[in-house]
């Protein structure tokens, strides 16, 4: 939807404001979200008391400025996107300890970068696999001695699920289990016996290597392919 910049208030506290909300939007990974209302005068027979029009949308902050004085850039964002940003706001921000909460990711990513979509799009997994020898990843297993993966032959690295298909064979509709952020690497002699390590043990492997997802998020892979 459409992006547009609002202007920065000149006081002190107000510039803070808006380059606070980038710097906790950009650190955090989830946006925080704005209630935008415009009114304006219009005259209408069926409220002769009231004639001022009220519009309200929701916008998320987008981009990061460096000058006080900047102003803010927002995106527009449909209802159902403003709930889950908030909901994930609410469990970063409630949960106790050390917890990852991933960003809401595009529906193109997801659909485009399903488990399902790598494995028979040969860009898409040479992507993935480049991305991991060019920065030299290591399997997160431990039988492998955590090798790297540009040791390895290209069919001896496989795609693993960190919440099992086997586990959601039997919990049927709780996760998308095919959803970038629950994709990773790993080699062939790790790969049957890190699906039994959900969800502390893989989660701690995976907080290093990261997931597919969180590559593309961070903009490591070219999702336009």
């Amino acid at each position: 939807m459409g992006v547009f910049k609002y202007a920065t208030p000149t006081s002190a506290a107000g510039m803070m404001e808006y380059r606070w909300a980038e710097q906790f939007s950009e650190k955090l990974g989830i946006p925080l979200v704005y209630v935008i209302t415009q009114w304006f005068k219009y005259d209408t027979k069926f409220e002769p008391l009231n004639d001022w029009i009220y519009m309200t949308a929701v916008a998320k902050v987008k981009g990061l400025k460096n000058h006080p004085g900047d102003p803010i850039e927002l995106q527009l964002i449909n209802k159902d996107d403003a709930l889950k940003i908030i909901d994930n706001l609410l469990d970063a921000v409630s949960a106790k300890g050390d917890l990852r909460v991933r960003p809401p990711m595009p529906l193109h990513m997801v659909l485009g970068w399903s488990y399902d979509k790598i494995s028979k799009d040969t860009s898409k997994r040479t992507a993935v696999l480049d991305h991991a020898v060019r920065a030299r990843l290591r399997c997160p297993g431990e039988k492998c001695g955590h090798v790297f993966f540009y040791s390895l032959p290209r069919k001896s690295i496989h795609i693993g699920h960190r919440i099992s298909q086997n586990w959601n064979s039997k919990n049927t509709g709780v996760v998308d289990v095919h959803h970038p952020y629950n994709l990773y690497l790993s080699c062939d002699t790790c790969n049957t016996s890190l699906s039994d390590k959900y969800p502390t043990e893989i989660d701690e492997l995976l907080d290093d290597l990261g997931t597919i997802g969180d590559w593309l998020m961070s903009g490591l892979l070219d999702e336009k392919r």
